[in-house]
């Protein structure tokens, strides 16, 4: 509808109308052979509408309600009804989520539940960032049978900048109008993976030439707000009132950014690399109690000295933190996949 507004219709029809079947005791003496499993689970019809609303980068609304006829595993249908929605605010040093749906599924296996989520996050001395969250979940006649609490405190080693309050908001703003008055239809994303595939396509795009410096500069933009995480803290507690147990979680990590600094110092120029996460926890309620810790480490400064070194002759032009952090923020987002998105340049001695 226009850059703010999106709507959203699907349609899915399943023309197998083949059902599953219970296995034949009298086939089964006969041929000494156990039937064939039946058709899955699958959806026969499904049909949804919703919309996106975006207005600039402080505030996104969202919403979808769906029914769709599927087919058990044992050969009868059944109906599920969904809806649903979501936000998303921010303002300056605080942001807030919230998302909630209602489930209801009818036929012989009929049932209904409900959730709502809500989150916060804020900022304050410029380095720390203060989370809390709730999960709620309902079923008729269980009433509210999950519960769910969040809270935790971040310290960052730069300048912390929430995605949609950042300089690279802004000009993320400013690039998607401009591919949307293309022709495109684009809408703003703020994680990593989306950003991206969102440079991807773009850069594969009929207007590439065209939007070229605009890639390069959403790129450099996303890559000088970039967070880094060095020493966090949270508590979980979840209550399960189906089985009656009451689990608490205690999380810590300490990361270590790139170049070597101890994990309570500030520098602008860092670049994450390397965390160590602990987490313990605590089980109780009806069932017995019992108490579980672990330890994750999860190093990378090999990718950080492997993007480093390739980038170090690039590191004279220019602003030489960006020039370095550009290869290093983005392999470090996904260690799985190496990608190389640093230009192509000859090695120098």
């Amino acid at each position: 509808m226009s850059s703010d507004w999106e709507l959203l219709f699907g349609y899915r029809h399943d023309t197998d109308d083949s059902r599953g079947a219970q296995p034949s005791l009298q086939n089964f003496v006969e041929t000494s052979r156990l039937p064939s499993p039946s058709p899955a689970t699958r959806i026969i019809r499904f049909g949804s509408a919703g919309f996106l609303f975006q207005h600039n980068n402080n505030l996104e609304l969202n919403g979808e309600a769906s029914v769709s006829r599927m087919r058990s595993e044992a050969g009868f249908d059944l109906t599920r009804a969904r809806a649903g929605g979501g936000g998303i605010w921010n303002h300056s040093d605080l942001e807030i989520d919230a998302r909630a749906f209602i489930d209801r599924i009818t036929g012989r296996l009929s049932r209904s539940e409900a959730l709502v989520e809500l989150g916060v996050a804020y900022r304050f001395a410029a380095h720390f960032v203060a989370t809390a969250r709730t999960r709620q979940e309902w079923q008729p006649g269980v009433e509210r049978f999950l519960r769910e609490y969040r809270g935790g405190v971040t310290y960052f080693g730069r300048h912390f900048r929430f995605a949609r309050s950042s300089e690279f908001a802004e000009e993320l703003l400013r690039t998607t109008r401009r591919v949307n008055e293309l022709g495109y239809n684009e809408r703003r994303v703020y994680d990593v993976a989306a950003l991206r595939s969102l440079r991807e396509r773009l850069s594969t795009s009929s207007h590439r030439d065209e939007l070229a410096s605009d890639i390069d500069a959403l790129y450099r933009a996303q890559v000088r707000d970039r967070n880094v995480p060095q020493l966090g803290f949270e508590l979980i507690v979840a209550v399960d009132e189906l089985v009656g147990s009451e689990i608490n979680s205690y999380r810590m990590f300490v990361g270590v950014p790139w170049r070597k600094a101890w994990p309570f110092t500030r520098g602008e120029s860092r670049v994450e690399s390397s965390s160590t996460e602990s987490i313990y926890c605590n089980y109780g309620g009806r069932t017995r109690d019992k108490r579980r810790s672990s330890l994750f480490i999860s190093p990378r400064a090999i990718n950080v000295l492997r993007s480093t070194t390739s980038t170090r002759s690039v590191a004279s032009k220019g602003d030489p933190h960006i020039e370095v952090g550009q290869c290093v923020y983005e392999r470090l987002s996904d260690s799985r996949k190496r990608r190389d998105i640093c230009p192509r340049r000859r090695r120098t001695a």
